[in-house]
């Protein structure tokens, strides 16, 4: 009996030091998430591919809404689109159906690399932009987020 007791006690303390010592940070969860006109996105899938030295970002919610963002570039930093700008340090779509008036296209805003961890190619930051579609239409795509996201490389 005390030796059910003690098995009982050490299995129970492993449990609660497992269960105490987890947390989101500790899992890696990867996810991405924002605010389209107000109304939270979440992405629960998500695709990321690191292509000649370029990120591709994409994120589909489960009602299909899709963000993809390309970023020019691979290190940390703030990367910014300005239609002021002759330049454009990454582009952002945001899709809500099928048609062409469906498609807004980033007219200024930017995306922040705050993690870029090339060991276990995942990378973390932020993005908010402003888009257009072909009628005129504008939305407002902000407090964007992207955590642990596991990037892959092409095949060659």
């Amino acid at each position: 009996m005390k030796k059910n007791l003690l098995l009982i006690a050490i299995t129970a303390i492993l449990f609660s030091t497992f269960f105490t010592s987890c947390d989101k940070d500790s899992l890696n969860l990867a996810s991405m998430s924002a605010t389209v006109n107000d109304t939270d996105w979440k992405a629960s899938v998500r695709l990321t591919v690191l292509d000649s030295a370029n990120f591709l970002i994409t994120g589909t919610s489960l009602s299909g809404d899709v963000i993809a963002l390309t970023v020019f570039g691979s290190t940390e930093g703030t990367y910014t689109l300005s239609l002021d700008s002759i330049s454009a340090d990454f582009e952002g779509v945001y899709t809500n159906g099928v048609s062409l008036n469906d498609v807004y296209t980033a007219t200024n805003g930017e995306v922040v690399l705050s993690k870029v961890n090339t060991t276990d190619e995942k990378i973390s930051g932020t993005f908010s932009f402003s888009a257009m579609n072909p009628e005129g239409t504008t939305i407002e795509v902000k407090d964007g987020t992207f955590e642990n996201l596991k990037y892959t490389l092409p095949q060659q």
